[in-house]
């Protein structure tokens, strides 16, 4: 059973590829960060992320938890640029990018489908963003008339 601070966190995360060369690309090849974000208030509650070493996964899940992403990514990302030094810095920049960006969508509503053609576009627009680099638009395009077809909507 979910208690009262549960209720109202929602689990977030995103991925990065890993530049090639380095211990974690060949353990991982992608950097996964997840994230327990407090919906109410904005604050990581939880984090944790795929790195090589357990000491770089758990300095980098220090920084996320008790940021409040309702503050925007420019201080995070300024603690990231400033004290970690690695590799795969980009890599985490760009996952720490991406949670914002579904946070945001899910504080906004985005995440919510809605019903009618409009529902459809947002559906084919989300997919398309968030998975452009996963499937090809044609793919999106047929999971977009699938969805519609679903909801009696295509034509």
């Amino acid at each position: 059973m979910l208690d009262a601070t549960q209720r109202s966190s929602v689990i977030f995360s995103a991925y990065a590829k890993l530049p090639a060369g380095i211990t974690a690309y060949e353990v991982h090849k992608v950097i996964g960060v997840v994230v327990e974000i407090d919906m109410h208030t904005g604050r990581i509650l939880q984090a944790e992320c795929t790195l090589a070493t357990k000491l770089a996964s758990d300095f980098i899940a220090k920084m996320l938890v008790g940021y409040n992403m309702n503050d925007g990514l420019d201080e995070l990302n300024a603690m990231i640029e400033k004290h970690y030094q690695a590799s795969a810095k980009k890599a985490v920049l760009t996952a720490v990018r991406m949670l914002n960006d579904k946070f945001i969508s899910h504080k906004n509503g985005e995440g919510i489908l809605l019903t009618g053609r409009k529902g459809c576009f947002l559906f084919c627009f989300n997919a398309y963003r968030y998975f452009a680099y996963k499937y090809t638009f044609v793919k999106v395009l047929q999971s977009y008339k699938l969805f519609c077809k679903i909801k009696n909507v295509f034509t």
